[in-house]
């Protein structure tokens, strides 16, 4: 009907706002580099803040930071996206943002900038029943930290219409190295989702699914398909069933899968939005990539933190997009451990 096709000119015109508002924002241009190369880093459950009134809380949380420093060392990214459960809220009894503050803290010394999405942990109420702090909303809290880290001008991170569920909903196109993001169309989109948890149900809800839908048709019919990755905490449904393991590079240390608690079709959504991979983190002990009859492939950052539940070794997933002369991109993933080693490399497809 006519109000139809008015709310979609409007919601094309607001997403072209969007992009250009991207290109205008105090942050400049996430670009590929001149070699045609972009090189991101995820962080993956660091779980900060986990043992605040212990000895072996903030020993591991210095763990934690030494880690993300040797990955950077390592492979000085173009790019960090933390992947959720960046502190552990359920413990925390006051400050959440002193922990924030140290897990971004390896990015801000390195001047490396960074992306956001909220875990299930981030904004967990507190487990003790009597406290200091009085139980937040889940929007409260989700908002408040996402305002923190938007005070670093490292930060990337946005928050989401305030209309849908979950905070840590938006997305960054990535431009070619000498492009006018004025006037060319982005090489590359980043997603990002909030898969809820803490103080929201475990999934992402429809209305999320709804707005993701919204903003990739208008993207699509504004530039053509653009090829995608996108983040988020909680494994889809897809995940329960990907694992073949003469097609998937990397392994399960010993870690079930606990999907989001019910399927509201996202995946479907991913396919039709040119989504090539996706990343999660939430189940520790996985740190496979398995390709999909339906062109995703689905991936498990590594543990990064040694907060959270785990005995094996620490690392993070490296992705490397690349461009040829013909603006085809390819793409490569590995992790890069702790100590410097690198393993589970593998490649996947972005045509």
């Amino acid at each position: 009907g006519k109000t139809m096709t008015h709310k979609r000119h409007a919601h094309l015109l607001f997403v072209i706002f969007l992009l250009s508002a991207t290109v205008y924002s105090q942050r400049s241009v996430l670009r590929f580099n001149p070699n045609g190369t972009l090189k991101i880093a995820q962080f993956a459950d660091l779980h900060f803040g986990e043992g605040e009134a212990v000895a072996w809380g903030s020993e591991q949380d210095i763990n934690s930071t030494r880690v993300m420093r040797n990955v950077l060392a390592s492979e000085s990214p173009d790019f960090v996206v933390y992947t959720g459960d960046q502190i552990t809220g359920n413990n925390i009894e006051t400050n959440a943002t002193k922990y924030w503050a140290e897990a971004v803290k390896p990015c801000v010394e390195g001047g490396y900038e960074w992306s956001v999405i909220f875990g299930n942990h981030d904004d967990m109420p507190l487990d003790k029943p009597i406290t200091k702090r009085s139980p937040p909303s889940h929007a409260l809290w989700r908002r408040e930290l996402m305002a923190f880290d938007r005070t670093y001008s490292g930060s990337r991170s946005q928050f989401g219409p305030s209309s849908i569920h979950g905070v840590s909903n938006y997305f960054i196109p990535v431009y070619s190295a000498d492009a006018d993001p004025l006037s060319s169309k982005p090489t590359l989109m980043l997603y990002f989702l909030d898969s809820g948890g803490g103080q929201l149900d475990e999934i992402i809800y429809p209305d999320q699914v709804e707005w993701f839908q919204n903003i990739t048709n208008t993207i699509t019919q504004k530039y053509g398909p653009i090829p995608a990755l996108a983040f988020f905490h909680i494994p889809c449904e897809e995940y329960s069933y990907a694992y073949v393991k003469d097609q998937c590079f990397g392994t399960n240390l010993g870690d079930g899968i606990t999907p989001q608690t019910s399927d509201t079709g996202i995946f479907a959504i991913f396919q039709r939005a040119n989504v090539k991979a996706t990343f999660v983190g939430h189940d520790h002990g996985i740190e496979w990539c398995c390709p999909t009859k339906q062109g995703v492939e689905l991936c498990f950052g590594r543990h990064t933190g040694y907060g959270g539940y785990g005995s094996w070794d620490r690392g993070a997933r490296m992705i490397q997009v690349s461009m040829d002369k013909e603006s085809n991109l390819s793409a490569e993933s590995w992790v890069r451990m702790e100590n410097g080693n690198v393993i589970s490399r593998g490649t996947f497809s972005m045509l």
